[in-house]
């Protein structure tokens, strides 16, 4: 196969590096969000988003569907980095509070949002890993249930109890359990 003249890449390499390049310009904002709402700390969300986009490209003729793909890697990947902070014991709430403090003009409406934030955080820090997906998913991303049934390989009566039990860990009718 020929190279291409102008940059020297074959048309096998291009072929490959432009669906890979669209990937990461379509949904890097949104693996970067998941990160961050599976408890990855903002210092370490562009790592994660790395790591994802490695492993994308590692298996870009397997994916079949980008965001599904990419919201499981995602938070197989976050999760290990949680842990490597657990074992490491670098989790500092103090610091954790302050990168997710939210700058808005108002600082009685930048207080509450933290205050919010910090909150939904810590709830879905306690929930079940499928817990934590489901709700994530419905609440935060607005998929529907068969998406989230597909996502994250379960029946849709499974995805459907899972966001109910979020929910109700998150109104404080039910106490969180990391048991699943």
């Amino acid at each position: 196969m020929a190279a291409d003249a102008a940059t020297g890449c074959t048309g096998r390499v291009r072929s490959r590096s432009a669906p890979f390049e669209e990937l990461v310009r379509t949904h890097q904002s949104f693996v970067r969000r998941s990160a961050l709402r599976f408890g990855v700390r903002s210092a370490d969300a562009e790592d994660v988003v790395q790591q994802v986009f490695v492993v994308a490209a590692r298996n870009l003729d397997k994916i079949h569907q980008d965001r599904a793909y990419l919201f499981r890697t995602c938070a197989n990947i976050s999760r290990n980095t949680r842990r490597r902070e657990l074992r490491r014991r670098e989790v500092n709430d103090d610091a954790r509070l302050d990168l997710e403090l939210d700058r808005r003009p108002s600082p009685e409406e930048a207080a509450l949002a933290s205050e919010a934030r910090v909150k939904l955080l810590r709830l879905l820090d306690a929930m079940p890993e499928e817990t934590r997906r489901s709700f994530v998913l419905y609440e935060l991303e607005h998929r529907t249930l068969a998406e989230i049934a597909q996502i994250t390989n379960a029946p849709i009566g499974t995805a459907a109890s899972r966001v109910k039990r979020a929910r109700e860990i998150v109104l404080g009718v039910r106490r969180p359990s990391k048991a699943p």
